[in-house]
């Protein structure tokens, strides 16, 4: 199921850049040794790291300078979907997660922004994805390292 989604989404072409900015946000916030969104396995090892106290958190802001044709966004993360509609100079704030946990692959890694027109069809995207060495790209475009 999954590849047929990355296969369809293959299709549709990236927003141009001139049409969004993205400015990343950096917090630290508190997560405590028993994190709600730890899983634990039969063997007791965490699929998340179990780094207690202050560490970083990505938040993406993502400023829709021209929308075009669109009116609503859809938002991909993991196997969450978020609607919402836009306008020229709409910001959204995008929470990723930790950093550690986003580097691990612990959660997902990759965020999609669909643009969708008023026929309903998707007719650009903006991804946004943090490999596991902690480069994080735009649109396949390397804009910074964690």
């Amino acid at each position: 199921m999954t590849c047929l989604i990355a296969f369809a989404q293959k299709d549709i072409p990236f927003k141009p850049g001139s049409e969004f900015e993205v400015k990343i946000e950096l917090s630290f916030k508190l997560r405590g040794a028993e994190d709600s969104n730890t899983f634990k396995s039969a063997d007791n090892s965490d699929f998340k790291k179990n780094t207690s106290g202050v560490i970083p958190f990505l938040i993406v802001n993502l400023k829709l300078i021209e929308v075009g044709e669109a009116i609503k966004i859809k938002i991909r993360h993991g196997l969450q979907d978020k609607t919402s509609k836009i306008k020229n100079g709409s910001a959204i704030k995008l929470d990723l997660g930790f950093i550690e946990d986003i580097k691990s692959q612990a959660v997902p890694n990759e965020l999609i922004v669909l643009f969708i027109d008023n026929q309903k069809k998707e007719i650009s995207k903006v991804i946004l994805y943090v490999d596991e060495d902690g480069n994080f790209l735009v649109n396949g475009e390397k804009r910074g390292k964690f």
